[in-house]
């Protein structure tokens, strides 16, 4: 859906300028790498754990939960790669529910300032890698 934005890929990582949630904001630029290996959107301990309470969510000892009840007030996640925003609605970040509660398709790691974008970023985002150009281009998924 819309046209294809192209950005440089630098031995596979892009240079993400912010990430936001509600009053969350990453000021600092981040390399994010696009992954479809990984299930979640993966970042910084410190920086996912801020995130996480923007969104409403907690740490379980399986990941970060909501309750189900509370996923259409979560708040967008947006990140900007080279100035571009891109947009992920709240609920689009949920990946599964039991029992009241919802799994936030987010994860910690211990890396200082990368993060991954693995399939919650890729089921919304349609993405090409060109390998010979080193970019990759984003457009919405329809």
């Amino acid at each position: 859906e819309g046209k294809l934005t192209e950005h440089a890929a630098k031995e596979g990582r892009l240079n993400v300028n912010n990430i936001t949630a509600a009053h969350y904001r990453a000021l600092q630029t981040s390399e994010g790498v696009i992954d479809s290996s990984s299930s979640y959107i993966v970042g910084p301990f410190a920086q996912v754990r801020l995130l996480a309470n923007q969104l409403g969510a907690s740490r379980g000892p399986l990941g970060y939960y909501i309750h189900c009840n509370k996923v259409d007030a979560m708040p967008d996640l947006v990140f900007s790669v080279d100035g571009t925003k891109y947009t992920i609605p709240g609920r689009d970040l949920i990946v599964a529910s039991a029992n009241g509660y919802c799994s936030i398709g987010l994860d910690d790691n211990f890396s200082k300032n990368e993060w991954i974008l693995g399939d919650v970023f890729m089921r919304v985002f349609y993405t090409v890698f060109n390998y010979a150009d080193k970019t990759v281009s984003l457009a919405k998924a329809k």
